[in-house]
């Protein structure tokens, strides 16, 4: 249309009047502010694509990926998994000082930083801008202590036009959150102590191993009286591959002990199969 105009110029012998100059010029205008906006909005769709996928490789990072198994066995449990509680997103990228990663010989799990647990190329690969090149908002999710209720958290943009909300004709402009449960990261695991498939009337201890928030080994004993029948609780226990001991009857004296049993937490409430955790007769 440009060229068009242009011929138009050049092969008029008589010249434009006023009127018509002004008119190809408002056509100019029009065209190029038509093309502005089309490209302005392939550009933004392209920017909100981006950042969903980051967003998406992010929650990944953090708690893993459900679909990836071992012997049918879900084994991906991301940053939570080696360290035991949430990070900074930019803590994917790059170790904050915390041990590196290694199979302990006490728990047979391993444990510490393992990353990056996010990859990629391009002007995103730090994740802690969206695609517009704004800070992620970001809240981890809380698990609760001293009598304050848990929480999700949750990761997301504000979209083309950089604030909260939606701006009215641009579709780019909406906000993009990705939720982090609380209650798919941590979890009550219980059990029943066996004793040759009848339950344990005996005293032991229960111990659970698992990473401490930072990547070091947290070691909890539960103890279990006969009229417990075995059972035990704990609580806040972040997901991954975790193990369980049992002492007879305590860790101090003990005169018979259990495990390490690897057990694998991906539930809200994990119950430990009473058949890992039989004693004998």
């Amino acid at each position: 249309m440009i060229s068009y105009l242009c011929r138009k110029i050049c092969l008029k012998k008589d010249g434009f009047t006023m009127v018509e100059l002004l008119m190809s010029i408002g056509l100019l205008v029009i065209l190029s502010v038509i093309s502005i906006e089309m490209i302005s909005s392939q550009v933004d769709s392209a920017r909100f694509d981006e950042t969903v996928a980051i967003l998406t490789k992010i929650r990944e990072g953090m708690t893993g990926n459900p679909d990836v198994k071992v012997s049918g066995s879900r084994s991906s449990f991301g940053y939570v998994g080696d360290i035991g509680a949430f990070g900074h997103i930019a803590d994917l990228v790059t170790n904050p000082s915390l041990p590196a990663y290694a199979v302990s010989a006490t728990s047979r799990f391993g444990l510490g930083w393992n990353g990056p647990y996010v990859e990629g190329t391009g002007p995103s690969t730090s994740f802690v801008n969206d695609a517009w090149g704004t800070p992620f908002v970001y809240l981890a999710p809380y698990s609760g202590y001293m009598g304050y209720g848990a929480y999700d958290g949750y990761v997301g943009s504000y979209g083309a036009d950089k604030v909260f909300g939606t701006t009215p004709g641009n579709p780019f402009s909406q906000d993009i959150w990705e939720v982090l449960p609380v209650n798919m990261v941590t979890s009550t695991v219980s059990g029943f102590i066996c004793q040759g498939g009848a339950p344990f009337v005996g005293t032991a201890e229960v111990e659970l191993n698992y990473p401490d928030g930072l990547g070091v080994l947290k070691q909890v004993l539960h103890p279990v009286a006969p009229a417990a029948q075995g059972a035990f609780s704990f609580t806040t226990v972040p997901w991954g591959v975790r193990s369980i001991t049992i002492y007879q009857p305590n860790k101090a004296g003990a005169t018979s002990t259990l495990g390490p049993v690897l057990i694998t937490v991906d539930k809200p409430n994990f119950v430990v199969p009473c058949d890992r955790i039989d004693v004998g007769t």
